[in-house]
């Protein structure tokens, strides 16, 4: 299973730029490095905190000297980096990276993923264009560069890796509703204004929320690395009536979005988070890019806009935040169905893995199309009981396999969202069997292929100290060539001791 080509990443972040450039950008070299790749983030600014960070997460980070944010010396600097580590692609996220950039890096023969919020160009040379926000689809955009890829909307939203995690565990465990939150008055509340906050809008936030002693509040607030009002914050956190906890350095968001009842987010890429977990919402425009953001979360009922008509002003957003925190029902549908699936990631690098296919668990909401898959007169020909499968049989069959930690089930789809096929696995004893099946349409694109290597590496990854050297074995029939050359590609050898007329057992050692 031979990796990626190495992944160039060129971000920046500071208390002008903010650090959600940086930040999504480590969620798309996480996703990159599940895949088997390496990914690095070349910055000519970037707080110190937030370099930590990256290397934390074991991807590379290298600071560029070059004066000039999207410079010609920049783009020049990146195209020798990008050349001596052999990357394919390098992913722009800023917006100083402008058109004669992108066609810089394309003229080196790089393709290009250029990152957007709100259509910093007018014309792109780039062989992608990612912008991960609700209102996405709603622009027009285009590209020079023939056959260019528009991932647009929250499918393509960048979380990182511990909530793709816990989405996959939600799925595994078959908890449909795990991230919706009932309508209650928000007695938990969660503050967080991104990684520098120059105007100290999170100490506008709690000054006013401690206008409101009635209201008993727990606030935990996160306060970034880059912010500069940090004993400001500290004064009015003594000094408040309600029980409020700074916070630095966060690694596990995902245990503070378990623990608030409701959050004040700024528009950036945080709001994809809180989304995720179907919080109710309020949010604060701080930058002229967020203010797209803050407008569709607003009319879409998704938040509360805390910047509109003068609301941060002392005299008026402690009313608005004390109707909000008492009655979020009123302000807010975020109690719906979440319109982010954690998967975003793993779309994008999809396409940048040149495979195009993404794997996620199946949940009792996929057992329809599972069935329609298994009873596929090729697949119920190829298998070792050639029978159609009753309806009431197979659900029976996927509700106890689909929660079972003996098993693992999953459904492939491509960058785009249509499923491709399944893959399963199951525990016979000391090593685990696996299958798989693809879409009639689908057949004869080396998907099969792709899927297998996928789950295998997923596999691994879940739990590497019991999966490295765990044995996976293959049934298939001698007549059914294509599984057999599927398996033998991938490094699966022939068990003569096992192997029959009827069936060839084939087996590999995960490494």
């Amino acid at each position: 299973m031979n990796p990626p080509e190495p992944l160039l990443i060129r971000a920046d972040a500071s208390e002008r730029i903010g650090t959600g450039h940086v930040m999504r950008m480590i969620a798309l070299a996480q996703a990159y490095q599940d895949r088997g790749g390496a990914a690095t983030i070349l910055s000519i600014a970037c707080p110190d905190a937030i370099v930590e960070r990256v290397r934390r997460e074991k991807i590379e980070f290298e600071k560029l000297a070059a004066e000039g944010l999207g410079s010609a010396i920049d783009a020049r600097q990146t195209i020798a980096r990008g050349e001596s580590m052999d990357a394919k692609w390098v992913v722009l996220d800023g917006y100083h990276f402008g058109l004669e950039y992108q066609r810089a890096l394309r003229k080196a023969g790089f393709k290009v993923l250029a990152v957007d919020d709100y259509g910093h160009c007018e014309t792109w040379a780039a062989d992608a264009v990612l912008n991960q926000n609700i209102f996405a689809p709603e622009l027009d955009y285009r590209s020079e560069i023939e056959g260019c890829r528009f991932l647009l909307g929250t499918p393509f939203a960048l979380l990182r890796r511990e909530f793709r995690m816990e989405a996959e565990n939600r799925r595994a465990a078959g908890d449909r509703e795990g991230s919706i939150k009932a309508y209650q008055p928000i007695r938990r509340l969660l503050v967080t204004l991104g990684g520098s906050d120059p105007d100290n809008i999170t100490g506008q936030l709690l000054a006013a929320l401690n206008s409101l002693p009635e209201l008993r509040l727990e606030i935990k607030t996160l306060v970034g690395g880059g912010n500069p009002h940090l004993e400001k914050l500290r004064q009015l956190a003594i000094t408040s009536p309600h029980s409020i906890e700074l916070l630095q350095n966060v690694v596990d968001m995902p245990s503070l979005y378990r623990w608030a009842d409701g959050v004040i987010s700024a528009g950036g890429s945080t709001c994809w988070e809180w989304m995720f977990y179907g919080l109710p919402a309020a949010v604060v425009c701080l930058a002229d890019n967020q203010d797209p953001v803050v407008d569709a979360l607003s009319k879409r009922r998704l938040a509360l806009d805390l910047s509109r008509n003068g609301s941060l002003e002392a005299a008026v957003l402690p009313v608005r935040l004390k109707d909000w925190l008492t009655r979020p029902h009123q302000t807010s549908d975020a109690g719906s169905e979440p319109v982010v699936d954690a998967k975003g990631a793993e779309r994008v690098v999809s396409l940048l893995d040149g495979s195009q296919v993404w794997l996620q668990r199946a949940a009792i909401t996929d057992a329809r199309l599972w069935f329609r898959w298994a009873n596929d007169p090729a697949v119920r020909a190829n298998g070792f009981s050639p029978d159609a499968i009753p309806w009431e049989t197979h659900l029976e069959w996927f509700k106890s396999h689909q929660r079972s930690p003996d098993s693992r089930l999953w459904i492939g789809f491509n960058t785009e969202g249509q499923p491709l096929g399944y893959v399963r696995l199951h525990r016979r004893g000391g090593e685990w069997e696996i299958g798989v099946a693809v879409d009639p349409a689908t057949r004869g694109k080396n998907i099969g292929r792709k899927l297998v290597r996928l789950a295998l590496r997923e596999f691994k990854s879940e739990d590497q100290t019991k999966a490295s050297g765990c044995a996976i074995v293959a049934r298939i029939k001698p007549e059914n060539a294509p599984s057999l050359k599927l398996f033998q590609n991938l490094g699966f050898m022939s068990d003569q001791k096992r192997t029959t007329s009827d069936c060839c057992v084939l087996t590999c050692k995960l490494a």
